[in-house]
Formats: C-alpha cells, structure tokens, sequence
C-alpha cells in the first residue's frame, strides 16, 4: 500500500497580538487539515513488473504477430523511467520500428487479481505512453477480459477493435509523439472487485500510411482508491486548473466535486465526475469550434444557491453535453436551453436505473416553459420527469425502459429562450416504444397519412398529417 499522498493548503497570517497568533493556529487547525487519498497499488513499479525492470517481462505474456514482430522489453525505446520499457519492434526488439505497410496485431497482458473494495472506491489504470503510428488505423487499445479470454496475433485487424469476450477501455486517440511520453489514466469499473481480469494491451496496424515507431509503454499502474468530494474555492476559475480546487488538484474521475456558493467555475474539459453538486455558479464553455462535455455517474444537484449556465457565450453555436447516471435535479436556476442532456444511468458503471429529471428551482425559457435543445433518455429502468417548471425540448430521444413525463414535457418548435434564438425547429423525434392509454396513438411511420404533394400546387388541408416517406408533418 503506497502511503498516502498529500495536498497541501497554504495559510498565512500576519498578526502581532498573543490573541490574534490564538486565532491564526486554531484557524490553521481548522482549515488546513491535509487532503489525503490513499492509493492501494495491484500492479505498480516491481509489483506485477509493472516498471518493465524486471530481468524477464514476467508476469506480462505476450502475443506476437511472429518471433521478431511483436512486443519486446529493453531500453532501445528509451523508457519513461528507470532502464526498461516494453516497445513494437520488427527486429526482435533490436530496433523500435514498425512497418506501416503490413498489417500487424500483437499483445501483452497480465491477470490482475483485485481484492474485494468498497462500493465507492475508484480504480485506475495508467501508464506512460509514445508512439507515432497514424490516427484511427496504426494505434495502440487496451481492454479488460476474463481469464478466459486469450488475444490471437492478428487480430483484431486495423481497424477493427472487438476482441471476443474482452472490454475496450481505452483507444488511442490521435497519432501521438515518438519521443515524449504522455501520463494515460483510465477509469476502470468497481465491478472489478473481488475478480481476477485479464488486462490485454494490442497494437494494431493496417498495411497503409502510417508513421513508425509504433507504442513504447512504461510504468503500467493499476490502483485503487477511496473517492473524494473536491471543493472549490471561493474564488473559483478554470475546472482544469488546480487552483480552482481547495487541495489544489482538479477532480480526478470518479470523485465527487462541489462548487461552494458564492465560487464561478468553468468546465473548459470533458468532466467525469460520479456527484455534482452546485451551490455556486457552474459556467459550460462552448464556443464555436468547442464542444466540452459533464458526465456523471452519479446524481447532477443545483441546489438553492447555485446556477448552472451551458454556455460561456450567447455566440456561441455548438451545443453543451451533459449525460447523467443518476438524477438531474435543478433546486435553482438552469439555463440548459443550448444542452443535450442524456440520461444513460444502465450503460455507465454506478448509474442508476431508475432516473429522475426533477426539483423546485428554474430553467431558462421563454417565461412559461424551460427549454432543453436535446432530451434523451437511454437507461433500461423508468424515468421520471417531475420538475416545478414545465419542459419543452425540441428533439426527444426515448429507446429504452419507460418514460413517465406527468404532463411536464411539450415537443414544439415554437418556443424560444428569451434573449436567444435557440430553438428554431423541431430536429428529432425518436421513440421505440409507444406505450398504450393514449386518447389519440400518434403516428410513428407513414401508415395513415396522407402523401405531401411535393412539386404541385395542391392546397394542404389543416390537421391533416402528410408523409415524404422519412417525415410525418402535419398542418
């Protein structure tokens, strides 16, 4: 067990008086107790040879695309730390290359056995990355698998990523750096607890384009650790700058995150984070070309106090993301008028599968209704809408479990926030299942209706509804 890694917070007092040096220390007692968060390693440095220094790669297995092609442990890649990293070579590990003109798949895995964790607690995996390789086809996956599960030299072909019984947990993204590493953290799901999994690392190639050398990894870390609240400070800024957050480290995911009242955050990242909780001001940068993203696992709150703003800029055109796991509940102000908000509780690990879309407080619209651009709900289980404010979306997405609005919800395209022009029109409908009991079945296909005269000039009837065989308008 690594010892506990602490974050300091820094006080100064400037006092002249026995009194006042009385209240400095006792102050310091209060606010500066340390932020600690032990951290249990399973595979770290020489535990599992997660550091490559070993004299063999044991425990590591691995799975060449032939003898000479494939994974090899030394220093020829030049290891992040210490002596030894593990690298793609075509020459047997002699060189640190690979051929971008013939298509390869190899690995290396090792079966993690993790001991039983409490129901909060996060694991990580992360590990030291370069590698060039060409963006979407040359690249380096990672997955999770049961014991069972052995990876073929091969396959999966580029770009292909299923490996039969296994989880892909991590792409990589972009063709990256031959010479600079960069730090890769992954969450990975607490219901890893109390399992042996077998984690597999692949690199993959096709047979064209591409630019050598391929991946050299080093220092592989699987952890374990309990979750945290992260709090803001009262001054706020940026959610990637460490000083935003009392501590002095932004919240990694899996943690929970609190802005405090009076404290103005802006998401400008993708979030993962399990409870939001806002009593502050909560800003979502989205500017023309940037679209950032909060996902929870857990529960979305805006209490009394708080107010949540999807967007930094009135200019701004691309739409703000939030995904919930849990409950999205506004006991505040709102303004999710240029938002998609998805709630996916059954496809996230710790989401919930009964969700409610609910609270007391306001949400941004045109007086008499809030306005959410995009509102979908994915989850298996039942979800509920049981908000103060009436909802109108102009784009419904329902394709699983069930969906109870209680008259809160209106599909139109007539609304607007004020002081906006969000809204414009209807974009999408899609519902998989009815449901049964209403006074009029709408109309989900084109049997019914009547053909739009497309090309004359016929005098459309009012409350007729009309089909162009993908659309269903009526007038």
């Amino acid at each position: 067990m690594n010892k506990p890694r602490l974050l300091e917070r820094q006080v100064s007092f400037w006092t002249s008086s026995g009194l006042g040096r009385y209240f400095a220390i006792l102050a310091c007692l209060l606010l500066c107790t340390p932020l600690v968060q032990a951290q249990t390693t399973v595979i770290g440095g020489a535990t599992g040879n997660g550091d490559f220094e070993a004299g063999s790669l044991a425990p590591w297995v691995t799975v060449n695309q032939s003898a000479s092609i494939g994974w090899f442990a030394g220093s020829v890649s030049v290891p992040a730390n210490g002596t030894k990293a593990i690298y793609h070579s075509l020459t047997g590990g002699v060189n640190y290359n690979y051929n971008p003109n013939a298509a390869s798949a190899s690995h290396f895995y090792q079966d993690v056995s993790m001991p039983v964790l409490a129901g909060t607690d996060l694991v990580t995996l992360s590990f030291a990355l370069k590698g060039v390789g060409e963006t979407g086809w040359d690249r380096l996956l990672v997955y999770t698998a049961p014991t069972s599960v052995t990876p073929l030299a091969g396959s999966p072909a580029s770009n292909a990523t299923a490996i039969t019984g296994a989880t892909l947990v991590y792409t990589q993204p972009a063709a990256g750096s031959g010479t600079v590493y960069s730090n890769i953290v992954i969450s990975l799901p607490n219901s890893l607890s109390g399992t042996t999994f077998r984690l597999i690392f692949t690199w993959q190639n096709d047979g064209s384009f591409g630019t050598s050398p391929g991946s050299s990894i080093d220092d592989v870390v699987v952890s374990f650790a309990p979750s945290m609240n992260f709090v803001s400070t009262a001054k706020g800024g940026l959610w990637s700058d460490g000083a935003t957050w009392v501590g002095g480290i932004a919240p990694p995911p899996g943690n929970d995150a609190t802005i405090v009242a009076g404290s103005t955050v802006t998401v400008n990242q993708i979030v993962n984070v399990r409870n939001l909780n806002v009593s502050g001001n909560l800003n979502l940068n989205n500017g023309t070309n940037t679209t950032n993203t909060i996902n929870t696992a857990a529960d979305f709150t805006i209490n009394a106090t708080g107010n949540f703003y999807g967007y930094t800029s009135l200019a701004a055109t691309a739409n703000g993301i939030i995904n919930v796991g849990g409950d999205f509940v506004n006991n505040g102000y709102a303004d999710v008028s240029n938002c998609s908000m998805t709630f996916n509780g059954s496809l996230v690990s710790g989401g919930s599968l009964a969700q409610t879309l609910r609270g007391t407080g306001i949400f941004q619209g045109d007086g008499t209704m809030g306005i959410l651009r995009l509102l979908g709900f994915t989850t298996t289980g039942n979800s509920v809408i049981n908000t103060a404010n009436n909802l109108c979306t102009a784009n419904l997405i329902h394709t699983a479990g069930t969906l109870n609005t209680n008259g809160k919800l209106e599909i139109t395209n007539t609304r607007g926030a004020i002081g906006t022009a969000y809204n414009t029109q209807v974009s999408t409908v899609a519902v998989t299942n009815m449901g049964t009991g209403y006074v009029a079945a709408p109309v989900a296909a084109a049997t019914g209706v009547v053909k739009w005269p497309l090309g004359t000039a016929t005098t459309l009837v009012v409350n007729t509804r009309y089909t162009t065989d993908t659309d269903v308008y009526i007038c």
